[in-house]
């Protein structure tokens, strides 16, 4: 009887220990260390806010950089003043049907990488959306009559990301997670610019605002 109650309370503090190791896992399952990644999407974004033709069309700091290269369990949307140098918000967002594979194609309900202006605002099924622009040729130029825009989605909360290690499908549309799409939205809308991230060689051969000496985000 001795022994029992000796080794009795070490057990529910095993368990625990257990399920803080799990979620901690977990956890950087979804959110891995940042500030490598931080530093090039700054590097990466502030060489395209500097092209001329970006000037051009936007006068703001603000821009917004999705890397679709990261499973998409991972907080892979960044906004970022360049002025600054710092990461405003970082979200969780979902792709189209087919993750790592992009169309400008009408009824593909796929992605479309490329470089995005952003418009207004308006209330859609998905509540609070907002309009973009596919400025970047043939990559993203069908955008608007796609309609691809941003909007919140339950399949991009984080909930779903813990219970899948993945978030569900869009039709295309830049999907962020619930708690921070209207947040975001406002912050965004009205002429900034977004970066749907891939490193294709075709988008960087070809795109008007991309350059050799553009640095690729690793």
């Amino acid at each position: 009887m001795i022994f029992q109650q000796k080794i009795k309370p070490l057990l529910p503090l095993t368990l625990l220990f257990a399920c803080l190791l799990a979620d901690s896992l977990v956890a950087s399952t979804l959110n891995p260390p940042s500030s490598k990644i931080n530093i090039e999407i700054l590097r990466f974004a502030n060489s395209i806010l500097s092209e001329p033709k970006i000037k051009k069309l936007t006068s703001s700091n603000i821009v917004t950089v999705i890397d679709f290269s990261l499973n998409s369990a991972h907080k892979r949307l960044w906004v970022v003043n360049i002025k600054s140098d710092k990461v405003i918000y970082r979200a969780l967002v979902a792709n189209g049907i087919n993750p790592f594979h992009f169309s400008n194609k009408p009824h593909s309900h796929e992605s479309s990488i490329g470089i995005y202006l952003t418009e207004s605002v308006y209330y859609g099924k998905h509540g609070l959306s907002l309009k973009l622009k596919g400025i970047d040729g043939k990559f993203n130029n069908n955008a608007e009559s796609r309609h691809i825009v941003m909007h919140k989605a339950r399949y991009a909360s984080i909930n779903f990301a813990h219970l899948h290690h993945k978030l569900g499908k869009s039709w295309g549309c830049f999907a962020v997670e619930p708690k921070l799409s209207r947040t975001i939205i406002e912050y965004i809308k009205g002429g900034t610019i977004l970066i749907a991230y891939f490193p294709k060689k075709e988008w960087f051969k070809d795109s008007p605002y991309i350059y050799p000496n553009t640095p690729k985000i690793k």
